[in-house]
């Protein structure tokens, strides 16, 4: 007869017999077709033949971080980095994790004085650490670390994006968007790219029209999926495109349903369409769970007094002074 054990390694080995190397192999696969949740299935399944597979904890790390799951990426990566995993292939995506879930600080204490001797791992991981101490408002030295990144790889995209974001802080708009050109990468999506490039279009030159495209184009990278659909309803508010935005939010309901930020859209735009009811109640309910958040009790506010009930609009309306009492609008309308 067979033994327990035995039959679960078949089990965990799976109907086709393929071993760790093979589907770590497929696993980098759907890793370069961008198919990052089919990599996160196949990896976990490496994961429980072999716990102690610090490639796998690395490359399910990565499949993680590009899927929009800093946090849970973080995990994997720290075990990644006790099996002794190459830092020039942990590094840099362990720090864009960390940068990710808002760690400026550590992202500068574990990795500014971090020493790799690949190119790309290197101009990443000063990248990051530019982009943290910009975080924190250390312009100069963020600086200093962007040039670092650029004089080991001056076409690197992460690097050529963050210098595009810092010439546009300066105000030069025309100028970020020529740097900007040169970090779109051939075969692959480009979200972060376009989701600057609609940002510039959108707020410095007023070009409505190409921010769409550009969040559009966004949308299409499962990694800025979401945050393109926030920018492209908002977007349609600004225009008063009430349409359109009705359009792209049924699209980030399907996406993120319970987010906060997709409430507040439902609300904004069922007020904007006239369904005061419905905006007045999600805003409410968002309230309720945010109760320090002004913007919450502003928008039920107003939309009670679009409905005659004076004594809620008050009430919501005074609450919104209170936590914001340099807010003209909450004034007014109180």
């Amino acid at each position: 007869t067979i033994g327990f054990p035995v039959l679960i390694a078949i089990s965990l080995v799976g109907c086709n017999g393929e071993s760790e190397s093979d589907l770590i192999a497929s696993a980098k696969r759907s890793l370069a077709k961008h198919e990052q949740r089919t990599a996160v299935v196949t990896l976990k399944s490496v994961l429980q033949m072999n716990p102690n597979s610090g490639e796998a904890r690395r490359l399910l790390g990565e499949a993680l971080v590009d899927d929009g799951n800093p946090l849970a990426a973080m995990v994997e990566f720290k075990k990644a980095e006790e099996t002794g995993v190459d830092d020039a292939l942990l590094s840099p995506k362990y720090a864009w994790a960390m940068l990710s879930v808002g760690q400026f600080k550590a992202v500068i204490d574990k990795f500014k004085d971090h020493q790799l001797t690949d190119p790309h791992a290197r101009a990443e991981l000063h990248t990051v650490v530019a982009l943290a101490l910009a975080s924190i408002g250390n312009g100069d030295a963020a600086h200093a670390e962007l040039d670092k990144a650029l004089a080991v790889l001056p076409n690197n995209p992460s690097s050529l994006r963050a210098k595009a974001n810092f010439t546009a802080a300066t105000g030069k708009f025309d100028e970020a968007l020529k740097i900007l050109e040169q970090a779109f990468e051939p075969d692959r999506p480009n979200g972060e790219a376009w989701l600057l490039r609609g940002e510039i279009l959108q707020r410095a030159k007023r070009d409505p029209n190409g921010a769409a495209e550009a969040y559009r184009k966004a949308s299409a990278d499962p990694r800025l999926a979401l945050a393109a659909r926030y920018a492209l309803v908002e977007l349609h508010l600004l225009r008063g495109a009430t349409k359109d935005a009705q359009s792209e939010l049924q699209a980030l309901t399907k996406l993120a349903p319970a987010s906060f930020r997709t409430g507040f859209l439902d609300a904004v735009v069922s007020f904007e369409v006239g369904n005061y009811s419905r905006s007045r109640e999600i805003a409410r309910q968002l309230a309720i769970k945010l109760p320090n958040d002004a913007r919450y009790h502003l928008l039920a506010g107003t939309a009670s007094l679009r409905l005659g009930a004076l004594l809620q609009a008050e009430s919501s309306l005074g609450r919104a002074v209170s936590l914001e009492p340099t807010w003209r609008l909450s004034r007014w309308r109180l």
